[in-house]
C-alpha cells in the first residue's frame, strides 16, 4: 500500500501526478448524515490542503453521487461507488473504513486494480 508520503515523493519526481484522481472511502451506513458528511468534507479538505491540486475537481466524493438507476439502496450505491473508484488513480481511506462493509469492498477493488492506497 502506498502511504501519503509515498504519493508526495512521487509528486516531486513526476509533475504529472497533479492529474491524479482521488476517490474517498469511509463509513456511511449507520452514521447520521451530518457525521458522514463532515468526515468526507474533512478528507476532501485534507487532500486540497496537501497541495495535490488547487480545487476539488479531481476528488470523487461518493456522498455526492447518485446511486445506480437512482435506486437508493446499499447495493445500488455500491455499484456506482465501485464504478467511480475504478476511474480513479488513488483511493483515500478514512480511519473508520474498517467499520464499513462498503469501504472493505472498496479496499478489495483498490488492491485488485493496483490503485494507490492512502490511509488517513
Amino acid at each position: 500500500m502506498k502511504t501519503i508520503e509515498e504519493i508526495r515523493t512521487r509528486k516531486l519526481k513526476n509533475h504529472n501526478t497533479r492529474n491524479l484522481t482521488f476517490y474517498l472511502s469511509g463509513k456511511i451506513s449507520g452514521l447520521n448524515w451530518w457525521d458522514y458528511d463532515d468526515n468526507f468534507f474533512e478528507s476532501q479538505q485534507e487532500l486540497i490542503l496537501s497541495h495535490y491540486f488547487e480545487n476539488d475537481d479531481k476528488i470523487i466524493n461518493p456522498i455526492k453521487l447518485m446511486p445506480f438507476l437512482g435506486i437508493k439502496v446499499w447495493l445500488f450505491h455500491m455499484i456506482t461507488d465501485v464504478a467511480n473508484l475504478l476511474k480513479s488513480d488513488a483511493v483515500v481511506f478514512q480511519p473508520n473504513w474498517t467499520d464499513s462493509k462498503g469501504a472493505k469492498v472498496e479496499m478489495w477493488f483498490a488492491l485488485l486494480t493496483n490503485k494507490y492506497i492512502i490511509l488517513q
